[in-house]
């Protein structure tokens, strides 16, 4: 869910993430050195939410080149539900039916 707002050459938006996370955390293979999971759980799984804000570069009316920036900053249904995360993606957009 998102904003963006058009210039002539650029494109910036904003807007509400959510992310589904699930990891899984294996025993190293033999030889290697045990690593302290400390309080961590071994599997796990949540929901997160935060914001998105986006930059684009038009290369045509219908081609944008540029970056997306996630951070988000809640967490549902876990133990510590004010962890940190992030994500960056440098993305290649294309609109089909944009006139």
């Amino acid at each position: 869910m998102g904003e963006y707002l058009h210039f002539r050459r650029f494109t910036v938006g904003y807007g509400l993430n959510a992310a589904w996370k699930q990891y899984t955390y294996r025993r190293p293979y033999p030889g290697f050195r045990q690593i302290d999971l400390g309080d961590l759980r071994i599997d796990d799984r949540y929901w997160a939410g935060g914001v998105t804000v986006a930059a684009y570069v038009n290369i045509t009316p219908k081609i944008l080149f540029g970056a997306t920036y996630r951070p988000t900053f809640f967490r549902f249904g876990a133990a510590k539900p004010w962890q940190y995360e992030h994500s960056a993606t440098l993305d290649l957009k294309f609109y089909l039916f944009r006139h």
